[in-house]
């Protein structure tokens, strides 16, 4: 497996990572509950996204990079199976905010709310516009506990310690464990949820 930074190629790659991988996370079914029901406004929307961040990597307002997997038998065939996202410092990331029948938009506005205000709080207050912040890490399921991940962070920190920058981001459960092994350290709990609903995340 070997790390590259991504190209406008991969987009249907990174659409397909997304959709599989971050399903597992609570996040995305508070987010997202009618996927499954508008599966073709899931893709559709969510391939817009990372067609905007890749539109952004050329800015340059992120870092866009991909593990790729080579095929044993043939060194020619390669297979994207991991992504990170990492945001610049001072710069601004993509804002589209579509109407899509597969999202709930009274949570997309209380989860960018709670997630925005955290941010402005806890990470802005201190590092100001001087931080490199992890936007999504994802691996496909299917190449799951293969170090894909700890290979897309430690790139991350090799930036981040090139630049003499501290790395901010907002880690769902799932994950705590992975970037706890890399030192992070938790500094707020983010609680989501709509005044009347007992659902939250």
């Amino acid at each position: 497996i070997t790390i590259r930074p991504a190209r406008l190629e991969d987009l249907d790659h990174l659409t397909y990572i997304g959709i599989h991988a971050f399903p597992l996370e609570p996040q995305w079914g508070y987010r997202y509950p009618f996927s499954k029901s508008f599966s073709e406004d899931h893709w559709k929307y969510t391939r817009e996204r990372y067609r905007e961040w890749l539109e952004a990597a050329r800015m340059p307002q992120c870092e866009i990079m991909v593990a790729e997997n080579t095929d044993p038998h043939d060194p020619t065939i390669t297979k994207v199976v991991g992504l990170s996202i990492w945001r610049l410092p001072g710069r601004v990331p993509p804002t589209a905010k579509p109407r899509r029948r597969d999202a709930d938009p009274i949570h997309m506005a209380v989860y960018r709310a709670s997630v925005g205000y955290a941010q402005a709080e806890y990470f802005d207050k201190m590092y100001g516009s001087a931080q490199l912040s992890l936007a999504q890490l994802a691996t496909n399921p299917k190449y799951f506990r293969n170090g894909v991940a700890s290979m897309l962070l430690n790139w991350g920190l090799d930036l981040a310690r090139k630049r003499q920058l501290p790395i901010t981001l907002f880690a769902n459960p799932n994950a705590r464990e992975l970037y706890q092994r890399f030192g992070f350290v938790t500094v707020v709990t983010v609680v989501t949820t709509v005044s009347g609903e007992e659902e939250k995340i």
